[in-house]
């Protein structure tokens, strides 16, 4: 079974195989709900942000005597959803988001961790004071921020690296899938874009162009097209329809997850330029 993924940065191509023995991964493993749930939120949030055109990737810190108990974390962010709201309805129609709460890695002294977020935003009304330069990337302090968060907050421009930030975000998913810091994992404005997928039986005449997948393993090879080549190749292949709509593969949520890891791994390498490493 293939599956086509389009989003406005490229095509994305999938193949997966059926397990040689016909027996369904879930046949014979007890299922962790919620280790496949963290999954499905991790590949959710790389895909809201490889789609959206934000401006910025965010991380705040809470300070305490401006917020209070940073530990309440159900309290926190249901103020910072508040004020992105509020901002978004009363001064800047355009505006999203898209955030990921992450605990401290210490405890404050109730022996609780406190949170802070990570995140994207599409702000061109926002107050932002130039804060510093890290490489290429330009960094601001937002105002409105400070006031109702705290001043450690930063705000650096996505210039052409939108790809690599919508893998690195993911990263602050938990990597114990199945431990959660509030009900939902992430949080984000309505009406975000997401990738149109398309799921075919066979995809005739694609292999014969010797595309090098980016991922592959027993159970799936992965290409990533640009969208140039796939306006190219379209004309000269046949997509052919799924006949079995059940058509179960070797555990798809876990070959996604592991291989969007990967791409997280060797695009943090080469946006650092640990070029030996990759």
């Amino acid at each position: 079974m293939y599956s086509i993924k389009f989003n406005p940065l490229f095509v994305e191509i999938s193949k997966y195989n059926k397990r040689s023995d016909g027996i369904k991964l879930n046949d014979f493993r007890k299922r962790n709900y919620e280790y496949e749930a963290g999954m499905r939120a991790k590949n959710k949030v790389i895909d809201f942000a490889l789609n959206n055109n934000f401006t910025h990737f965010i991380t705040i810190t809470l300070d305490k005597n401006v917020v209070g108990d940073r530990t309440d974390k159900e309290y926190q962010i249901k103020r910072l959803r508040k004020f992105f709201n509020n901002w978004k309805n009363r001064y800047e129609s355009d505006f999203k988001y898209l955030i990921v709460p992450e605990f401290h890695k210490n405890k404050e002294s109730n022996g609780k961790k406190a949170i802070h977020f990570h995140g994207f935003i599409y702000t061109k009304k926002m107050h932002l004071d130039f804060l510093k330069q890290k490489d290429q990337a330009q960094i601001y302090r937002c105002s409105e921020i400070t006031e109702n968060f705290g001043v450690r907050n930063e705000f650096t421009v996505i210039y052409n690296t939108q790809e690599f930030v919508a893998y690195y975000i993911s990263k602050y998913i938990s990597k114990k899938y199945d431990v959660k810091i509030s009900n939902h994992r992430y949080f984000k404005s309505q009406k975000l874009k997401t990738s149109d997928v398309q799921t075919f039986e066979n995809i005739e005449g694609f292999e014969n162009f010797s595309f090098l997948p980016f991922y592959q393993n027993q159970f799936t090879k992965k290409w990533k097209i640009q969208l140039r080549q796939w306006e190219f190749i379209k004309e000269h292949i046949k997509l052919v329809d799924v006949v079995d709509k059940d058509f179960d593969v070797y555990d798809k949520l876990d070959i996604d997850s592991i291989c969007n890891d990967y791409i997280c791994n060797d695009l943090e390498k080469m946006f650092r330029g640990d070029k030996n490493e990759i």
